[in-house]
């Protein structure tokens, strides 16, 4: 069965070409340890259930769409993953950040592995909730006192004892901006960690350059130089080099990745920088505010895994299959995209998604190859 293939009425198979219509509907890459399910997103289903975007298991084009509870029909998820799943499920929202943070708490048990569980992704987490918490009220308390000199430069690094002793300067600023908006100091207090929670990902403008999503952009536009230094073009023949073509593919689906999270990111930290109307702002819609700081980590989103396979076998002799599978998940970008300021319109030849809705008897079992599982781990491990 061809999983391009939809049945039309008279049952005959006809191609389904279609680009997913939300990046909710696209679903959100996920670090799974099952070789079946390497590269697979979540998705919410049909009556609150949980689906699984597959990549064709046949290597073609296209995705297998399936619930959660078919899956060990075809194959035997790993124990991480069912751990991984059932938290998945309890959560009120499917999104990169909130998706991140259940499979750093399941790593942190050990079911991906000990390097893995030694990470210290969550320790970072919080670390730069604390330091966007800092900038956010560092900048209010210099657009309060704008004649103080012994205030700390915008991106300064800062240490706990300077955290302390600013406590009550950022206190008064708070105030300033509570007066106007007829609330009290602590509800902007509040409002502020929770903005930082927010803009944690991608940092505040000042200090935005160890942020997780500025260090994945960054590893974005490192590989694809590394892509393009390995091509070799054409020879005097003109005939392209193996894997050119999926170079060419994954560079230009890169840049498009980059420049789209960089205008996203730098959307965010110019609102971000007035403190009192970013403020007002969550204070009447804390979800307009929170999606426009989350949109760089959707625009991003799948690109972990195509660098880290790069950087774990871009160099081996079966580079060439480490490409294949590198353009197999090159993500989609949703339409939901079109329009954004940074996303380049899309080509009338772009493949898009091809989507089949599938029973679980319909894809092939490969048995849980314990090669396989130990490189997911190892890529689980490195993922930030």
């Amino acid at each position: 069965m061809d999983p391009t293939m939809k049945p039309t009425a008279a049952g005959a198979w006809r191609p389904i070409a279609n680009i997913p219509e939300t990046f909710e509907a696209r679903g959100v890459a996920v670090h799974f340890t099952t070789p079946e399910l390497a590269g697979a997103r979540v998705r919410p289903g049909p009556r609150a259930t949980i689906e699984l975007a597959i990549n064709n298991p046949g290597g073609g084009r296209g995705i297998y769409v399936l619930p959660w509870e078919s899956v060990s029909a075809f194959s035997t998820p790993t124990i991480h993953d069912r751990v991984l799943m059932t938290a998945v499920k309890d959560l009120a929202g499917l999104t990169p950040a909130a998706v991140r943070t259940c499979a750093l708490a399941v790593a942190a048990e050990g079911f991906a592995g000990a390097t893995a569980a030694a990470g210290h992704a969550r320790d970072n987490d919080r670390l730069a909730r604390t330091l966007a918490n800092y900038h956010l009220l560092l900048a209010a308390s210099r657009r309060h006192e704008p004649d103080a000199t012994d205030l700390p430069e915008p991106g300064a690094l800062c240490s706990a004892a300077t955290m302390t002793a600013l406590r009550p300067r950022f206190r008064g600023a708070a105030s300033a901006i509570a007066g106007p908006l007829a609330v009290q100091t602590e509800v902007v207090l509040n409002a502020f960690e929770e903005i930082a929670d927010a803009l944690a990902p991608i940092g505040v403008r000042e200090f935005c350059r160890h942020a997780r999503v500025q260090a994945a952009v960054m590893a974005i536009r490192a590989l694809r130089r590394d892509l393009a230094r390995s091509c070799g073009g054409a020879d005097s023949d003109g005939k392209v080099g193996p894997g050119a073509r999926q170079i060419a593919f994954i560079c230009a689906a890169a840049q498009q990745a980059v420049a789209a999270a960089e205008t996203a990111s730098s959307a965010a930290h110019t609102l971000a920088s007035v403190p009192q109307e970013l403020v007002r702002l969550w204070l009447h819609d804390s979800g307009q505010v929170a999606a426009l700081a989350a949109r760089p980590g959707w625009l991003i989103d799948g690109w972990e895994r195509i660098c880290l396979l790069w950087r774990l076998g871009g160099n081996a002799a079966d580079a060439r299959s480490v490409l294949d599978e590198m353009t197999a998940l090159v993500p989609v970008l949703p339409a939901e995209a079109d329009g954004w300021p940074g996303v380049t319109p899309r080509a009338a030849a772009e493949p898009g998604w091809r989507v089949h809705s599938a029973g679980a008897s319909e894809l092939p079992s490969a048995g849980c190859a314990q090669d396989a599982i130990a490189r997911n781990e190892q890529l689980r491990a490195l993922a930030a």
